[in-house]
């Protein structure tokens, strides 16, 4: 279907439509640090399942990776690099939990431990990025996003006290990372093809506008947006894995 590229009103409808969602989620992604497969993936799944989550891990990936370069200076790799270790060793035992558990479940399960995650924040409860407490979120962030292509909101809850600058450089290189793994195994099990490469593509230039227009929106989360921003994206995601577990 995707020969027919413009080609057709139906086609010319979706990529409208699609451009829209990715110039919304880059911007979120670009100001938060967070918030491109939270705002993206329900839309883009109505658009059209094979959107998620091989192109959505791409143009994550992409839009991550240009926050990650433009915000290269309050990068911490020695945290950092915990959190990563946990997402690897989440990645290696996710199969088998799933297995055990079921999706529906882990959707329900990881619902609720987002939405405790946000109430308790809201009392003043504090989660300090320390090293272990990065690689637990680190590690829950890699369950969720192999099982539900968005795997943010554990590690924004543990990084939501530290300045918005480094959220954004830190949350960026880790999620850039993490979908660089994943649609590395998408790849080796067969399930993201170059149709899908190049549907995601044909959406960088909507990446690029809400990168720029970013800029715009930068000043209000670095003057004090920054965690209640945080926060409600992390409850939206959380509403999403209840309706996509009921649903099944």
């Amino acid at each position: 279907m995707y020969d027919l590229i413009l080609t057709t009103g139906h086609d010319l409808t979706f990529f409208s439509a699609a451009f829209l969602v990715i110039v919304v989620a880059a911007i979120a992604q670009s100001t938060l640090g967070v918030g491109f497969g939270v705002v993206a993936a329900p839309a883009l799944a109505l658009l059209d399942p094979q959107m998620v989550p091989g192109p959505l891990l791409v143009l994550a990936m992409l839009t991550s990776l240009m926050v990650a370069i433009r915000d290269r200076r309050d990068v911490r790799f020695g945290h950092l690099s915990y959190a990563l270790s946990g997402r690897v060793a989440a990645s290696i035992l996710g199969g088998l939990t799933a297995s055990a558990l079921g999706q529906r479940d882990f959707l329900l399960l990881f619902a609720g431990l987002v939405i405790t995650g946000v109430a308790l924040s809201l009392t003043g409860w504090k989660i300090a990025p320390t090293r272990r407490n990065l690689f637990l979120a680190g590690s829950a962030s890699g369950y969720m996003g192999t099982i539900t292509s968005s795997g943010a909101p554990p590690m924004a809850i543990v990084y939501q006290h530290s300045p918005a600058a480094e959220v954004r450089a830190n949350m960026s290189v880790f999620l850039a990372a993490g979908a660089l793994v994943s649609i590395g195994s998408l790849v080796a099990f067969g399930a993201f093809d170059w149709a899908e490469l190049a549907v995601a593509m044909y959406l960088i230039p909507a990446l690029w506008l809400g990168f720029f227009l970013s800029r715009y929106f930068r000043t209000l989360a670095d003057t004090g947006w920054m965690r209640p921003s945080m926060l409600i994206l992390c409850t939206v995601a959380a509403a999403t894995l209840v309706g996509r577990a009921l649903a099944m």
